[in-house]
């Protein structure tokens, strides 16, 4: 009978510390849709629009420094509205660059909407409800943790929900101009002095493609997912340092004030213009509400198959699973010339993707498919950030994946020399069904055929060719 009573009773301490850790969907009011607002941006992107009806302009950011340079002197230019999702955010030099020019713009009367997933924002609680404090300024975390410091026990009592996370990351700016792909924010996505430095890929986008961007923003803005900072985070705590790298920051700013930033954006011909279709996870994917067959992945899917002649896949975490490994089989076999490149189990910051990247080599080299692996660059000496960023166009000579990488973060594929999708989303299982996604799908023969032909260079150069050895076993070599 006592043994009966103490289970009870463990029962309904577990019952309260659930009901206690657990923070259910928020329902949020119904916002009013704004009208769009015209500013010196707008109407500058707006007018090289002009000349490119129902087109979309793109502008690769292949160089971190002046992707970063890109996002300020954006931020700095804004005066209606700055729309911000991220999966991580770091609480380092780029970080906190970051935050004071939204900070700043908020103080000139700018709306700022800012919203991060809850897993990659360790340490900013204090630094974002000085954010959230002012009046033009909301923040929103997307699957909040309750406890705050301590967090393995949210996980015991709510890991369905927590298990789920934000992949995405956009930049909108004045509803005018967006900047989305692969790169969180942090110093190792835009410092190549940085020893975890991250070789990474942006775009910028203007044009017919920015509406649809900026009503996915509004939709995640208002998902039950989307939990006010006050609602998780009550209590003051003092304000860490500042950045402790003022070397670093000067770099930053340089890169911003003399790096001609503005001249890169300024004309027609800075931007490819073609068809571009957004794609991106239903919100209700960060609650388990979306049934298979409707997710992002699925979408994408239909809409490059099927592939005729040529795929070039760039996976920073490739996981194909038998599904994956199916579709990529059939494609080779049906003479389809098929290039994959991923990390090597050197370059690779995440060593249960790579434990479970690597059963699927030996099936994928006996149907034709060949993988590349990124080589590390523990020998390459560390450069210090260029007093100026590297602003030239990759279609005119600039490289897309930088040589001092120790780690390949880039998520992009070209199929047929036509369409390039650049985004979020890895070739894993995580990005398939449970985190939520973002990308945009380019219908742009010129750009794919550089794009493939760029990717296929850098890994004849930067990367390991996996190939089998009699035993059956795989093995890399240093090219074709």
């Amino acid at each position: 009978m006592t043994a009966l009573w103490v289970g009870m009773a463990l029962l309904a301490g577990w019952w309260a510390l659930r009901l206690w850790l657990r923070v259910p969907p928020y329902h949020h009011a119904a916002e009013v849709p704004e009208q769009p607002v015209e500013t010196p941006l707008s109407r500058g992107f707006a007018r090289l629009a002009a000349a490119h009806p129902e087109l979309s302009g793109v502008q690769l950011l292949a160089d971190g420094p002046a992707s970063l340079a890109v996002r300020i002197l954006l931020a700095r230019k804004a005066q209606h509205r700055l729309d911000l999702q991220y999966y991580i955010w770091r609480d380092d030099v780029a970080g906190l660059l970051l935050l004071d020019a939204l900070q700043d713009a908020a103080a000139r009367g700018v709306r700022v909407r800012l919203m991060i997933d809850d897993y990659g924002m360790r340490g900013l609680d204090s630094r974002l409800k000085i954010l959230a404090a002012h009046p033009n300024a909301e923040v929103r975390l997307f699957n909040p943790h309750r406890l705050r410091r301590l967090r393995f026990p949210n996980y015991l009592v709510d890991l369905p929900r927590l298990n789920r996370r934000m992949h995405n990351k956009v930049f909108l700016v004045d509803d005018a101009a967006a900047i989305l792909g692969g790169r969180n924010i942090g110093d190792e996505y835009f410092d190549p002095g940085n020893t975890a430095f991250q070789a990474d890929l942006d775009m910028l986008v203007i044009g017919a493609v920015l509406p649809a961007l900026t009503a996915d923003f509004s939709r995640y803005w208002c998902c039950g997912s989307a939990v006010p900072l006050d609602v998780v985070v009550k209590a003051e705590r003092e304000v860490p340092p500042g950045r402790d790298n003022e070397t670093l920051y000067r770099a930053y700013e340089t890169a911003v004030r003399e790096g001609r930033v503005g001249e890169f954006l300024d004309d027609t011909d800075d931007f490819q213009w073609a068809p571009m279709t957004l794609f991106s996870d239903d919100p209700a994917k960060g609650l388990g509400r979306v049934a298979a067959g409707a997710m992002m992945a699925d979408q994408l899917q239909q809409a490059l198959l099927p592939v005729k002649h040529s795929l070039v896949l760039v996976a920073a975490y490739f996981v194909p699973m038998a599904y994956g490994i199916g579709i990529l089989s059939r494609l080779a076999r049906a003479g389809v010339a098929v290039d994959i490149l991923t990390n090597s189990l050197q370059t690779n910051n995440a060593l249960p993707t790579h434990a479970g990247y690597a059963p699927a080599r030996k099936p994928l080299l006996l149907s034709g498919v060949r993988l590349w692996e990124l080589r590390g660059r523990a020998d390459a000496p560390v450069r210090a950030l260029p007093q100026k960023p590297q602003l030239q166009r990759w279609w005119k000579g600039g490289r897309l994946l930088p040589t001092r990488a120790s780690v390949l973060h880039v998520k992009a594929l070209a199929a047929d020399h036509e369409r390039v999708f650049i985004g979020s989303m890895n070739f894993d299982p995580r990005s398939w069904s449970i985190n939520t996604e973002i990308g945009l799908l380019i219908d742009h023969p010129a750009l794919a055929r550089r794009l493939q032909d760029d990717f296929l260079a850098r890994m004849q150069s930067d990367a390991w060719r996996v190939t089998l050895v009699d035993t059956g076993e795989t093995t890399q070599t240093g090219g074709r």
